[in-house]
């Protein structure tokens, strides 16, 4: 199943574009990959499950998708979203194709990382996203690889673009914030209650009162060598199995 793995620089504070993409309003302005969602059950302060649904894409019917979602921070300020496709008593899956009822797909794993940009860390921010999906529903693999020809170029920087955009707007249209923001990850018995989550093509989870463990710094160095930093790129699944292990940590954690 396809694996995209993609990064970029965004021209804004990361305290902004976490605030930004932790309130679930601003979600429509940034993701059109998901029309419709709800938590399902919020498992502690920082994981939740989560549903959502996908419109056709290309010749691909509408998908819908059940994942677990997890956040934490790095004492360094990086967020770190996680996912992982599960099942949930209160959304059973339709396997079936069909025009009346929307297929489930899986959302198999992925990780988003949102950190300081080691060249300007206070004006800009690095975000990294891997995504792992099977579109479910029986899909050919000629069929799943033309459409993932044709929307991996242009979806995920589509979204980074409006992303980039609409945080600068927020940053000028809304009202002045009375924290501190120079110590960015305030620990209060272990957990930070800065805001954090964001939507992606599989899941939408948001903690806009914060609630995500704090973990191990990482210098802005170690960044730069971590497999999902360095270029924009699709993976098959066989290259996608060295991130497992990291991503099983960050949820087990």
């Amino acid at each position: 199943f396809p694996c995209v793995k993609v990064f970029t620089t965004l021209n804004s504070p990361i305290e902004d574009v976490c605030e930004y993409l932790a309130q679930e309003p601003h979600m429509p302005e940034y993701n059109d990959l998901v029309v419709a969602y709800r938590d399902l059950e919020d498992i502690n302060p920082h994981s939740k499950i989560t549903w959502s649904q996908c419109p056709q894409i290309l010749f691909i019917k509408p998908r819908d998708f059940v994942t677990y979602c997890h956040h934490r921070w790095r004492r360094d300020g990086t967020q770190i979203v996680v996912s992982q496709a599960c099942s949930h008593d209160d959304a059973p899956g339709n396997d079936v194709e069909s025009d009346d009822k929307a297929c489930r797909a899986y959302s198999l794993r992925g990780a988003n990382f949102i950190s300081r940009d080691p060249t300007d860390p206070s004006n800009k921010t690095r975000m990294a996203i891997l995504a792992h999906a099977n579109p479910g529903g029986g899909v050919p693999p000629w069929a799943l690889k033309t459409a993932l020809n044709a929307i991996a170029p242009i979806e995920p920087f589509k979204l980074f673009q409006r992303i980039d955009d609409k945080v600068q707007v927020f940053r000028e249209t809304r009202e002045p914030h009375p924290a501190d923001r120079a110590d960015f990850v305030h620990s209060t018995h272990g957990r930070s209650s800065r805001p954090a989550g964001l939507s992606q093509l599989g899941y939408a989870c948001f903690w806009p009162k914060g609630g995500g463990k704090i973990g191990p710094g990482a210098q802005p160095t170690d960044y730069r060598t971590d497999n999902v930093s360095m270029q924009g790129e699709i993976r098959d699944e066989k290259s996608y199995s060295v991130r497992n292990e990291e991503v099983s940590h960050a949820i087990e954690s």
